[in-house]
């Protein structure tokens, strides 16, 4: 189990400790993305040791999971880690401590939440706020700001509490486990189809027909995915307007499912394609109001937003998006400006011909250079820059593949198999 407790860096209990958080970001990356937002993240935390009800939304994940208490009704929006680093002068005086971190019910966690801190019940932390360590958050307090500082009482938004009673959870985590499932076999069966597809029609004596096989397996499979998300967008959500923003039952299980084939489908596509202008055109099939001068990244626009946010113009970087506000569904619009790292577009926000510097918080509308002054011409070398590394990545896979199929004068002894498994992994990750 975790612990509250300080440990040396050059000690057991140290790599101990790291060789577990590699562990454990490698299952976030390959399985943890798949089951986040689920009842099943919380069986496993919940199994791991983390004290966490059942009702808790986790739309993020949480490592030392001994340290962490969450209380009914609440949402997680980004990661906690319960350790830090001490302050140090020399090499051997690092170290590294552990300490609990609790959140009350009903809290809506967005921003950070430093180690020690306790946030009490029905607080809100705004995105971007830094909660210090050892911080107490008051009853029903919302906090925003780095270090994050209490500006005012919070109330609770009308969907959570239409998302609160046990009937409705209960539903709601049985069509999520089924959506899992659903996708399990959508894309089983993608794969299958395209295997039959190809069967028969590669070159046989190609020394490559392995890679290519599966090269266009998964492209094949991305492609049809994108696909049936363009259908169910239209299909189950259709075009959203500014307006009543529903929060029954049904309306925000669909928003989820779609987002969540929508994350699924983007796998293989962002290795090769993101922030190409094909992310352009498959945002525009999605209902997005974007144009091809415009440098975004799929990832960040959902469809159940994307109807809300016009882009002209405009370069995009990591942002989050706020749509909905006091019950009603906000347009947001963007034209002619540069939106740095990590910003925060409020629901209704209106920025034009200006340069938003990054981690800062967009409300009502911004003016910045004169009409025309601000400029984003269209260029085409991002499309260059996918292409080639696209190009780098397979020809990782082809130097690994030769070692994998390498014969030495004693394929079947020990030394050799690692020897070769240890070449393969040190080609991947030098290319």
């Amino acid at each position: 189990r975790y612990k509250e407790i300080e440990i040396p860096i050059l000690s057991f209990h140290y790599i101990r400790w790291w060789f577990i958080d590699r562990l454990i970001e490698v299952w976030e990356l390959f399985v943890g993305k798949v089951i986040k937002d689920t009842p099943l993240l919380w069986l496993v935390y919940f199994l791991l040791g983390a004290k966490i009800h059942p009702s808790t939304k986790l739309d993020a994940f949480i490592r030392e999971f001994d340290l962490v208490k969450i209380g009914a009704h609440s949402k997680l929006e980004c990661n906690l880690v319960c350790r830090c680093f001490s302050s140090w002068k020399s090499d051997d005086s690092l170290r590294l401590r552990f300490r609990r971190i609790q959140v009350g019910r009903k809290c809506v966690i967005r921003g950070l939440v430093g180690i020690g801190a306790c946030v009490r019940d029905s607080s809100y932390i705004e995105r971007l706020a830094a909660v210090p360590e050892g911080a107490q958050v008051p009853v029903k307090m919302y906090a925003k700001g780095s270090p994050a500082l209490c500006h005012g009482e919070y109330t609770q938004p009308e969907e959570l509490d239409n998302m609160s009673s046990t009937p409705n959870l209960i539903l709601f985590a049985v069509m999520k486990i089924f959506a899992i499932l659903v996708e399990l076999y959508f894309f089983s069966a993608c794969t299958h189809f395209g295997r039959r597809i190809l069967e028969g029609r590669l070159p046989v004596r190609f020394r490559y027909t392995v890679l290519l096989y599966w090269f266009i397996i998964l492209l094949f499979t991305s492609i049809l995915s994108m696909l049936t998300c363009i259908f169910l967008k239209w299909i189950l959500i259709g075009k959203k307007r500014p307006g009543h923003a529903p929060s029954h039952l049904w309306a925000v299980f669909v928003d989820w499912f779609v987002d969540y084939h929508f994350g699924l489908s983007l796998t293989f596509f962002d290795v090769f394609f993101e922030n190409s202008k094909l992310v352009n055109i498959y945002l525009i099939a999605l209902g997005m109001d974007v144009d091809f001068a415009s440098h975004i990244w799929a990832v960040h626009f959902p469809p159940s937003k994307l109807d809300l946010i016009s882009v002209r113009c405009t370069f995009l970087s990591t942002v989050h998006l706020d749509v909905k506000h006091e019950g009603e569904w906000k347009k947001t619009e963007v034209r002619n400006s540069s939106v740095g790292y990590s910003v925060v577009l409020k629901a209704g926000a209106k920025i034009k011909d200006s340069q938003v510097p990054p981690l800062s918080i967009v409300k009502g509308t911004l003016n910045g250079l004169k009409s025309g002054d601000a400029k984003n011409p269209t260029n085409y070398f991002t499309d260059l820059w996918c292409i080639f590394f696209g190009i780098v990545i397979i020809s990782s896979l082809i130097v690994a593949y030769e070692l994998s199929q390498y014969n030495a004068e004693d394929p079947a002894g020990l030394g050799y198999s690692v020897a070769k498994l240890a070449l393969v992994f040190l080609s991947q990750m030098a290319t």
